[in-house]
């Protein structure tokens, strides 16, 4: 899990079927000291977030339940 802050939206004209409606998020994350490193990553928005926002990055079980896709 992680922090770190929306910078951008991605956009895509093809996406696997298990992802339809999904929005993609450029996430920048914080460092452990709280400092915005300079890489970024990609993250599925289940909720709606917006760019400046600071959000909560789950991975793994937490991230497929939250999505509808924990089994």
């Amino acid at each position: 899990m992680l922090l770190g802050t929306v910078v951008g939206h991605v956009w895509s004209t093809v996406k696997d079927p298990s992802l339809s409606g999904c929005r993609f998020l450029v996430i920048q994350p914080y460092t452990r000291d709280g400092k915005q490193s300079a890489e970024t990553l990609i993250a599925v928005d289940s909720l709606g977030a917006g760019v400046g926002e600071r959000v909560l990055v789950v991975f793994g079980r937490a991230a497929r339940h939250v999505i509808g896709k924990g089994h």
